[in-house]
């Protein structure tokens, strides 16, 4: 008979709940150590970048008696003591599997790519490096609106199936898994030939009479995922943001307007949007919207219809653009990170600042040295920016400013410090951190044509699930995979 009282009884009612709890804990259980199995970081797969520092930590906190097998990669390690992958990537290597052992129990498996910073694939461009014109027609001249080409592409995200969703011109455009031709439109009434704001619904493409309703878009910019698998767009010139559905062209919910024919605006209010930018998904469901005309950014509750936080303005009824550690002027990026602050590219400001989650006021500023300076820099460093539009976090939380009027990437690690922060990292310039020049030619000059090595006008910034960047390299109407 079971002894209902001894918890260490498999029969107990207490035996399960107990094992629960000691599992969440990896605490001693009946004379038994449990072992904590599953994902032991955040992410399975990783792809780390040659010369750009990783730190990645456990999910659940440090632990002890942390070993890797096979051994890593040169210039990689697994700290014992804590769990943490470190080190500074060297060589590119293929992906390859790795197994974690906590207390020699295998718990995690996960993989391990390491890539150059050189772009590997081009969207927008039929495949071509050297080529950056409007609406290429195949032979590298400007032609009319396909499924293979860009105009200006703004933004981009990936799914949990690794298709790609670009924000281009008028409209947004989905490749399947390893596809550079689009398969499916946003905002054009499901044709691939036009690229007109509000397209009119006769299907004309020209000529007709715009008009705004649930099928159409001018001017996307930011999009994301969340949880549920709902696709979220910045209809940014129609001053609201549309929420899609299971892979379904036309939107269920609008946000900033009161229905899908009516354009947004008027006064600034916790209702209305000024000019919505980018967006980004925290952990709970809700998202970030980066508001650039009221220079603030607002958080929306999962679900909600409002937001209920305001970061840059005292208020939801403000929108004067200041040069402190609680104003924004003009921004145009943000990203949240693990621990549900947010990083913001308050462009017209040239710096970044960061928010703790909840917090009124900055902590940190990348950029410039003080929260009150604002002034552009006279040339490119590795601490100056000029007009930052887009922000991103690695699978290490580096964080990735796209430095628009530098033609460049610029990564700064992850720090505890406030302000006079130097980036390690930088694409677009051949490592070169005080050159500026669009389409570098390698002698930090200004080149005619792009290639897989530079960068004109980036304005956004991407990380898949694999850890795999993507870059809208905006001046080139061309994304570029790194």
């Amino acid at each position: 008979m079971a002894s209902l009282s001894n918890p260490c009884d498999p029969e107990s009612k207490d035996f399960f709940p107990q094992l629960i709890i000691s599992t969440s804990i990896e605490g001693g259980f009946c004379q038994m150590q449990v072992i904590n199995t599953g994902d032991f970081y955040r992410f399975t797969d990783f792809t780390f970048y040659k010369s750009i520092p990783i730190s990645v930590l456990p999910k659940l906190g440090e632990k002890t008696e942390v070993t890797i097998e096979p051994n890593l990669p040169d210039g990689l390690y697994i700290d014992p003591n804590t769990g943490a992958l470190s080190g500074t990537p060297g060589s590119p290597l293929e992906r390859k599997s790795y197994t974690v052992y906590r207390k020699k129990v295998a718990i995690s498996q996960i993989s391990i790519e390491i890539r150059d910073l050189v772009a590997t694939q081009v969207y927008g461009q039929f495949g071509s490096f050297t080529c950056g014109v409007d609406t290429n027609n195949g032979s590298c001249a400007a032609g009319s609106t396909t499924a293979n080409n860009l105009s200006g592409p703004r933004g981009i995200t990936t799914d949990n199936s690794g298709g790609v969703f670009i924000t281009t011109g008028n409209r947004v455009l989905y490749y399947p898994p390893g596809q550079t031709t689009a398969t499916r439109v946003y905002g054009q009434h499901g044709l691939f030939t036009c690229d007109f704001a509000n397209a009119p619904s006769d299907l004309s493409c020209s000529g007709g009479t715009a008009s705004i309703t649930a099928t159409t878009l001018s001017g996307p910019r930011g999009i994301f995922f969340d949880a549920s698998n709902q696709l979220f767009v910045t209809d940014s010139t129609n001053k609201r943001i549309l929420v899609y559905q299971n892979d379904s062209t036309s939107p269920g919910r609008a946000l900033g307007v009161p229905d899908f024919t009516t354009a947004g605006g008027g006064p600034t209010s916790a209702s209305v949007l000024g000019t919505p930018i980018h967006i980004s998904p925290d952990s709970t469901g809700g998202f970030y919207l980066a508001d650039s005309l009221d220079s603030r950014v607002i958080y929306y509750p999962k679900d909600a219809n409002l937001p209920s936080e305001v970061y840059g303005q005292p208020n939801f009824v403000s929108n004067g653009a200041t040069q402190s550690a609680t104003g924004l002027n003009s921004n145009y990026g943000v990203v949240t990170d693990s621990t549900g602050g947010i990083y913001i590219a308050d462009t017209g400001s040239h710096r970044v600042v960061y928010y703790p989650k909840g917090a009124s006021a900055a902590i940190r500023v990348y950029g410039q040295l003080t929260f009150t300076a604002f002034a552009p820099p006279g040339s490119p460093t590795t601490n100056t920016l000029n007009n930052p539009s887009a922000v991103a976090l690695d699978q290490s939380e580096n964080l990735f400013v796209a430095d628009q009027i530098h033609h460049r990437v610029l990564v700064y690690p992850r720090t505890n410090l406030t302000a006079g922060m130097s980036a390690s990292a930088v694409v677009g310039q051949f490592g070169n951190f005080n050159c500026g020049a669009d389409n570098n030619n390698g002698s930090c000059g200004i080149g005619i044509n792009p290639n897989a090595e530079n960068l004109k006008s980036p304005v956004a910034v991407h990380f898949d699930k694999q850890g795999r960047m993507y870059i809208a390299d905006s001046g080139n109407n061309r994304v570029l995979v790194y």
